[in-house]
C-alpha cells in the first residue's frame, strides 16, 4: 500500500498544530495536482487542527511517490507513518 492510499479525508494525522501545539491534526482535504515524472500522482493534502481549527497543508509525492514535502506553515515534514 503506498502512502498515497494511506492518506484520506477524515483520517488523523499526528502532526503538531503549529498554533495551539495539539498533537494531532485532521485530514481534510486530499487534492490531485499532476503527474510525476514517475507515474506518481502529487496530490495537496489540507489538514485542520480538531483543537483550534488552524489549517495547514503539504504535498504528498512531491517529485516521486511517497515523499512528503515540508508543511505550509511550519518547517516541519510529516511523519506519514503516523497517520492513524
Amino acid at each position: 500500500m503506498s502512502l498515497a492510499d494511506k492518506v484520506s479525508e477524515g483520517r488523523i494525522l499526528l502532526f503538531k498544530c503549529s498554533q495551539c501545539n495539539h498533537p494531532a491534526m485532521l485530514i481534510l482535504k486530499k487534492k490531485e495536482l499532476e503527474k510525476n515524472s514517475d507515474d506518481s500522482v502529487k496530490y495537496e493534502i489540507t489538514m485542520q487542527c480538531p483543537r483550534c481549527r488552524n489549517k495547514d497543508t503539504f504535498t504528498l509525492n512531491d517529485g516521486k511517490i511517497d515523499v512528503a514535502s515540508k508543511s505550509e506553515k511550519t518547517d516541519r515534514t510529516p511523519n506519514l507513518d503516523r497517520v492513524l
